[in-house]
This record gives C-alpha cells, structure tokens and sequence, in this order.
C-alpha cells in the first residue's frame, strides 16, 4: 500500500492555474459606475490573505525577507486575476498606475472607491428621493428602487426598510393614491416585496379597465 507520503505534492500556484474560468469563482466585474466593490471584494475572500500581504514569507516588518519565486508566481496570477475582473474602465485606469503585486492593485482600487463613496452616496441618496413612477412601469420603478438600496448598502449608506417603503409611496402617481393609503395605514407596516405586489395587482386591475 502506498503511504501518504508519497502522494505527490501540489503547490497552491499549480492549484491556481488550473482554474479556467474565473467567473465562476468572481461572477461580477468591478464597475466604478455600479459601486459593486463590496460585491467584488467578497467573491475574493478565499485570496484576501495573500492580497493584504499576509501571506507573503516576510517574517518581520522591520526586516523583511526578500519574497520568494514561489511567493512571486501566486502573486502574478493573482495579479492576473485582478485584471481580468475589472471593468474596461478600471484597467485602463490600473494599467496606467502599473502596480507591481497584487496588493499594490488592491490599494489602488480600494483607494479609487473610497474617494468616490461620499459623493456617489449623496448623489444617489438625492435621486432616491425624488424618484418618480412617471411613465415606468410598476415593475421597472421597483426595480430602480431597489438597485439604488443595495447600492447605497454596499456604500455603507443603507436605507431603513421602512423609509424605502414610504419613499416608494410618495413617488406613485394619484390614481395608485388609494391602495398607497391602505398600505400606509396596514399593521405591521408592509414590507418593499409585499408593496410591490400589491401595485402590480393594482397595476393589471386598472390596465383591465382600461
């Protein structure tokens, strides 16, 4: 019988370049329009440690060991990795920058969201309110509603639900005045799923009589 130790060893740069298809692994490209950094940074979470340089064979900050080519092989494919889930715009933006590791990518990155975080909060935390049904339909209004609350989550500028739910209201035009005042006055105070069916029965009702 053959013993554990002869099992052949597999290093984790080997591991790495047997991955193909990387959007299985990061299904988002980082996108400076969507602000879908919290989304990106979760989907490589099992790399964090080796991208925050906790992994590299530096033993000691005040002393530190030249990296390894071993280290230095797992970080160009991490590298790689960074590269190809960003949007056109943001390697265009990190080519010019020319980071060296991964990490240098990372601060980079991190570095472009955070400055942009308090103004793309502001802006869309505006648009939010004054959103309006106008000529959309109750299904696409809900979906920018939506889209708008999980963005503004990510950015750490989330919404109670109960406010996401009053501002939906108040941007209904008058002939939905009367389900929005039954809504409103409903105990435990409805959820943004509930309200959004109840205005796509309405929705159908009123197209019928039409």
């Amino acid at each position: 019988m053959t013993g554990a130790s002869s099992q052949p060893v597999i290093l984790l740069s080997d591991k790495l370049m047997t991955i193909t298809n990387l959007n299985i692994i990061v299904p988002v490209k980082l996108n400076i329009d969507e602000m879908n950094y919290s989304s990106w940074t979760y989907f490589f979470k099992i790399l964090m440690k080796h991208i925050l340089g906790e992994s590299t064979d530096a033993t000691s900050s005040s002393d530190p060991a030249p990296p390894t080519s071993k280290w230095l092989k797992i970080d160009s494919i991490v590298l790689s990795w960074i590269f190809m889930t960003l949007s056109k715009t943001l390697q265009s933006r990190l080519v010019v920058e020319n980071p060296k590791t991964s990490k240098e990518a990372w601060d980079i990155l991190a570095e472009i969201f955070s400055d942009n975080k308090r103004s793309w909060s502001i802006a869309l935390k505006e648009e939010f309110h004054s959103l309006k049904l106008v000529d959309l339909s109750i299904d696409a209004y809900f979906r920018k509603i939506k889209s708008i609350a999980t963005i503004l989550a990510s950015l750490g500028s989330p919404i109670s639900k109960d406010d996401i739910v009053t501002i939906a209201l108040d941007g209904l035009s008058d002939k939905y005045e009367h389900v929005s005042n039954i809504i409103i006055h409903r105990e435990p105070f409805s959820d943004l799923n509930m309200v959004h069916s109840m205005l796509t029965i309405t929705e159908i009702q009123l197209k019928s009589r039409a």
